[in-house]
């Protein structure tokens, strides 16, 4: 199971999911986000995971900034119409999973207006199993995870991996060391 541990914003957090076991570390440049980050800021964090870790920069919408090189794949929220390039992962809803190739990685996540994510709001594990049974196999499980029920999602969704954000945070942007490391032992059993 692949663990992606998104919206980290300190050095120590960093470190510590590599050292906890993340497959994945993510910064958010989205500026409509209470985590986000400068590009710069997030090019210093995602130099500690280098060779570590997978290193993610996260959009709302994609725009391109200088520098972007800097990070192993881009996420932002896909819109119909829009064609993914290498090293790009994009965010889906249920409206829009249908529409797209199910060979290919994609995080789902909830439907919650006016924002790109990380809100906590719990996905439809019912329906994102049902995109696994038609063969959407690469899908990363995102939306209301939490220590206490990645497990169950897992056992549920059967996904490819999960991504959290708030589901490991003592606070917006600052992680909980108990509840990254609870949440990377329990994806991983």
């Amino acid at each position: 199971m692949k663990v992606k541990i998104c919206a980290l914003t300190r050095e120590m957090d960093v470190e510590l999911a590599i050292e906890l076991g993340a497959d994945a570390v993510g910064f958010v440049v989205e500026p409509t986000s209470k985590r986000a980050l400068t590009p710069e800021r997030a090019k210093e964090l995602a130099r500690i995971a280098q060779g570590k870790a997978q290193t993610v920069v996260v959009f709302g919408e994609f725009y391109a900034f200088k520098g972007i090189e800097g990070f192993d794949l881009v996420q932002y929220r896909w819109s119909p119409g829009a064609t993914p390039r290498e090293r790009q992962r994009p965010a889906l809803t249920l409206d829009h999973a249908p529409r797209w190739e199910p060979a290919q990685e994609f995080i789902l996540e909830p439907t919650v207006a006016g924002q790109f994510g990380g809100t906590g709001q719990l996905a439809d594990w019912d329906a994102a199993h049902k995109l696994v049974e038609q063969g959407y196999e690469a899908m990363h499980l995102a939306g209301g995870l939490t220590p206490d029920n990645v497990a169950a999602a897992i056992a549920k969704v059967q996904p490819f991996g999960v991504d959290v954000a708030s589901g490991t945070e003592a606070s917006y942007g600052i992680k909980d060391p108990a509840r990254m490391r609870d949440f990377i032992a329990a994806a991983k059993l």
